[in-house]
């Protein structure tokens, strides 16, 4: 097994998943959490696989091209194509710059 440069956490993810999937109706729930788990073991599994491979690549085993495919196929799972979700983080980052001005203004004009 390669990787571990995060402690092996997909694997944990993982572990998890399959966990979670051997008791979907655990305790004899409603059949609408029963449909519920079966999404979050859809969830995790995806993001098991896309934590696989940024682990590999962060310890030398995988490719960039690698990576960034493991993304585009994870937003392709949550509904959203790159460029959306390229746009989300510019923005995102974006409010947080605005944010810290806005308070570095309020901080100067209180001097």
């Amino acid at each position: 097994m390669s990787g571990g440069s995060l402690d092996y956490a997909y694997c944990k993810i993982n572990d998890i998943s399959d966990d979670l999937a051997s008791k979907l109706d655990y305790y004899r729930v409603d059949n609408s959490i029963v449909r519920y788990r079966k999404d979050l073991v859809n969830h995790l599994k995806a993001l098991s696989d896309l934590l696989h491979e940024v682990e590999w690549n962060m310890s030398g085993d995988k490719t960039d091209e690698d990576e960034l495919l493991a993304f585009e196929k994870w937003h392709t799972f949550l509904g959203k194509d790159a460029k959306t979700v390229s746009l989300e983080l510019v923005l995102k980052e974006a409010e947080e710059v605005r944010n810290d001005l806005d308070a570095l203004i309020k901080n100067l004009k209180d001097v």
